[in-house]
């Protein structure tokens, strides 16, 4: 079913939920994390599309928050794994995602200024 046709909560859920998310996205790729940890945000990124993609309002805010608790610290504790940005299995998703997310109805728009097909 065309993102357009998908029906969504009647209030401001869908448009707050998909806007929670994008700002989170948004932030991802500047994440510097350990492998192992990529490999838990890429099946969150799935996650997150499959309740876009159903319309599930309550998955959506899940994986959002699934990712924030996955989301790195600043400071690097002694003998920690090294850290990487996103790998490019995770790049594509999370931009197929971003993506996905800026063309739903009533979607927020990416901070001005910032081009996403980087």
């Amino acid at each position: 079913m065309p993102s357009h046709e998908r029906r969504y909560a009647p209030d401001d859920r869908a448009e707050d939920a998909i806007a929670e998310a994008l700002d989170l996205l948004e932030e991802l790729d500047e994440w510097l994390l350990p492998q192992a940890r990529w490999i838990d945000v890429g099946d969150l990124i799935v996650t997150l599309s499959t309740a876009v993609e159903g319309g599930d309002i309550a998955g959506i805010r899940n994986a959002t928050g699934g990712l924030r608790q996955i989301s790195p610290v600043r400071v690097k504790r002694l003998g920690e794994e090294p850290t990487e940005p996103p790998p490019p299995p995770v790049r594509d998703r999370l931009n197929i995602l971003v993506h996905r997310l800026q063309s739903e109805p009533g979607a927020a728009p990416v901070g001005e200024g910032r081009n996403r097909d980087d």
